[in-house]
Order: structure tokens, then C-alpha cells, then sequence
């Protein structure tokens, strides 16, 4: 089961998908080093995880196994307090388990995933089950928008390389090609400014499942079912299907409490709509589910049929950070800070926040300059949620960067506190 990472140039091209498995579950008992040179013989390396959606995508990898395995985390033989990936590069992202890494008898120098799904660093002298991550490099000369067109109807997209380990590895996968001249990537210059390609918060699931166990697929591997707030939210859901016929569940559904209303799985009415031609009829009330179909409109459908569905994920980055460093952050190794356009969007924000098992506020894009509070990726402030009666956010001499709080909605904070934060 593998993904790609595709880079394209008018020559060749090379894919990340974040649609589909980049990672291979490896059965076979080996040690860390011959793990190692296996992964590094039939796919790229053993797996590097940048992100918790890159963990997800890991577990994943396992197919409802025991995920118990290798991953390709060592310990720097020159600084034994400092971990570094197989195809190179420094950790920015940690899910170790409670009192590790602990170097039990100083011979515990390589990383794995245990049952539990935390890391664990172990003797690399032990035989483990291992995953190895493939980079997909297409030798076809294309344009650039060229080559971002056949990632997409491949399911797949142009990649974003958003660390070091992640640029390292794609730059072996080109080697080991033969490839010598440049490849395109997923930068493009728009706005007056460089920015990834959007490959999208939201990913295409082509399992069939009901509407129920949709959600209980999302909410375990991602956040949740993809809610669509805009045109923009729309654009996305329907590119994250990859040029297939898009047809699957959202996380719309009929409110049990008034059958004439539609809420999201994570929360919040509806405030944009995109029905198909005489839907919703209401004439049957058994069809308590929304689908998109295959001329992307809206389809109310029964919760029991077996559709493919729609995931998204928001990242939350457990690391303390002051409002800039994490602004610099998530645009250097992410996306951005999130704008938070909806009740819908805040309630699924405060969701992944509660499954990260945090429970302070973490950081936002909400910023106040030049007399008012603005998104900083420029969305328009058309909702607020600051708790009721609150006076101090309205004119702040020092409080200028804003919080989500996992119970209150925002809250104003000194730019400096050092928070946790979320990356979309």
C-alpha cells in the first residue's frame, strides 16, 4: 500500500499525495538497520513523520494490524540528546510515549511505533515489523500546470515539501531516478507571493462505508467527516477526489430535532449550500444523510447505503510557541494559522484540540492591527466568538494576538505567551 510523492518539471515529475498511503507496512521481522536498507532497496527509506496527519497516515499503513514496527527515527551519533530521520533531517513533530525516549542500558538508539501508536526508541539489534515510505518520481516533460493536472487525475498532487526531512528525501527519490535536471514541485508564485499549491485539508476515502461508519473512520484516523463552509471549501472537497467521479459522504446530516434543518458532524448549522437541483425534498425523511454526487451538488441520501466519503484533518502542533514563531511555523512546515469563518469551523478547531489533549488556548490567525482584529491570511472577519460581555478585546494596548480557548470560543492574548497552535 503505498503513496507518492510526484515532483513535475517539463520533464519529469515527482508527487506527494496526501490523499492516499505515502507509507508501506512492512510484515517481515527485521532489525532497524537492515529495515533500513530493505525500505531503501524497494521504496525510498523507512517512513519520516513531519505531522500528526503523516502519523495517522502511518497507522494506517497497518490495515487494522497490530502497528507495532519501525519507523525511520535514530538517535545523532554526535549529540545523543538529538533524533534525525533515515533520509536526513531533524524532528519538528514528537508523539513519543509517557517517559520516553529513556536510553534504557544506553542501547536504545532507533525509534518505533508501539501498539499503543506513541513512539518508543529501542535496541536496534531487535527484529521488528517496519514501514518504509515511497516517493513516486514520474520521468514524463511536462509544463507545470501540465504536470499538476495528470498528479490530480492520478489522484495524487504536486508536492509540498514542508521540512527538511521532507526536501531531503524527495531530492534522494530524484537521485536514485537519475535524474539530474530540476522537477517541479507545488510552489507557485500568486498574490505577490510564493505559496504550495493547496493540496487540501480534506481527503478522499474511496471505501465504501455508511454514513455512520464514515464518521467513525474520520473521527479515528483524521478529525472528522469534511464539512464545506464556501465555494472555496467546495473546490477543495471536490479536488481532493483526484479528477475520479466525486461522489461520497460529507458530514452534513438532518437534525434529528427538526427535520427541515441540516448540521455538521462536528458541529454547527449550515451557512452555505449547494444543493442539487429539488433537494432537499423533505418528501423522504428516511434520507437523513448528504452526499456530494457526481455533478458536485448536494444529494440527501439513507444513512445505510455504502458510499465512498470525506475526511478532513486539522493539525493541531503541540509545541509552545509566541504568536510569530508560530505564524513563521506553520507557513514554513504547514499552510498557515487558521482563519475560523464559521460556528462550524471553531467547533471542529476545539475538537482537534480535545483529541490532542490539550487543554489551554492555543493560537489562531486572529491578529488586531490598525485599530481592528483581521485574519492574517486576509479572510473576512464575518464571524466572531469572543465570550460574552468581554470588554478587553475591543481596543488592546498589549493583548493584540488571538486564542482558542477548547470551551469559551477566542480569547485576546499577550503575542509573547508561548501557546500550542493549529496549522491549516
Amino acid at each position: 500500500m503505498q503513496t507518492h510523492i510526484n515532483i513535475n518539471l517539463k520533464t519529469f515529475s515527482v508527487t506527494i499525495s496526501e490523499r492516499h498511503r505515502k507509507h508501506s507496512f512492512i510484515s517481515i521481522k527485521k532489525t532497524w538497520l537492515d529495515a533500513q536498507s530493505y525500505c531503501r532497496l524497494y521504496y525510498t527509506d523507512l517512513s519520516f513523520v513531519s505531522s500528526q496527519s503523516d502519523q495517522n497516515m502511518v497507522v494506517q499503513a497497518a490495515g487494522g494490524q497490530d502497528p507495532a514496527g519501525w519507523i525511520g527515527l535514530s538517535r545523532d551519533p554526535d549529540n545523543t540528546t538529538a533524533w534525525i530521520w533515515s533520509g536526513g533531517g531533524i524532528i519538528t513533530y514528537r508523539d513519543w510515549a509517557s517517559g520516553q525516549p529513556d536510553n534504557d542500558r544506553g542501547r536504545e538508539t532507533c525509534v518505533q511505533l508501539m501498539s499503543n501508536r506513541k513512539w518508543n526508541d529501542a535496541a536496534p539489534g531487535t527484529s521488528l515489523s517496519f514501514y518504509c515510505i515511497n516517493i513516486n518520481v514520474v520521468n514524463m516533460k511536462m509544463a507545470w500546470e501540465e504536470a499538476l493536472e495528470h498528479c490530480r487525475k492520478n489522484q495524487s498532487d504536486l508536492p509540498s515539501l514542508l521540512s527538511e526531512t521532507e526536501l531531503l528525501q524527495a531530492q534522494n527519490a530524484v537521485q536514485k531516478a537519475h535524474i539530474s535536471d530540476p522537477v517541479w514541485i507545488g510552489l507557485r508564485y500568486l498574490s505577490d507571493h510564493w505559496l504550495w499549491g493547496e493540496i487540501g485539508k480534506h481527503s478522499f476515502i474511496s471505501i465504501k462505508k455508511t454514513w455512520l461508519d464514515a464518521q467513525s473512520y474520520c473521527r479515528l484516523y483524521y478529525t472528522d467527516l469534511s464539512f464545506v463552509s464556501s465555494q472555496r471549501d467546495q473546490d477543495m472537497v471536490v479536488q481532493a477526489a483526484g479528477g475520479k467521479d466525486p461522489t461520497g459522504w460529507i458530514g452534513l446530516y438532518r437534525d434529528p430535532d427538526n427535520t427541515t434543518a441540516w448540521i455538521w458532524s462536528g458541529g454547527g448549522i449550515i451557512t452555505y449550500q449547494n444543493w442539487d437541483s429539488g433537494k432537499p425534498d423533505n418528501n423522504k425523511v428516511r434520507e437523513t444523510c448528504v452526499e456530494l454526487i457526481s455533478n458536485r451538488k448536494w444529494n440527501h441520501a439513507s444513512a445505510g447505503a455504502s458510499e465512498n466519503f470525506y475526511c478532513i484533518n486539522i493539525n493541531v502542533v503541540n509545541m509552545k510557541m509566541a504568536w510569530e514563531e508560530a505564524l513563521e511555523h506553520c507557513r514554513k512546515n504547514q499552510s498557515d494559522l487558521p482563519s475560523l469563518l464559521s460556528e462550524t469551523e471553531l467547533l471542529q478547531a476545539q475538537n482537534a484540540v480535545q483529541k490532542a489533549h490539550i487543554s489551554d488556548p492555543v493560537w489562531i490567525g486572529l491578529r488586531y492591527l490598525s485599530d481592528h482584529w483581521l485574519w492574517v491570511k486576509g479572510d473576512p472577519l464575518v464571524y466572531e466568538n469572543w465570550p460574552q460581555g468581554d470588554q478587553d478585546h475591543q481596543c488592546p494596548v498589549q493583548k493584540r494576538c488571538g486564542a482558542l480557548t477548547t470551551n469559551k470560543g477566542w480569547e485576546n492574548r499577550d503575542c509573547q505567551d508561548k501557546l500550542a497552535f493549529i496549522c491549516i
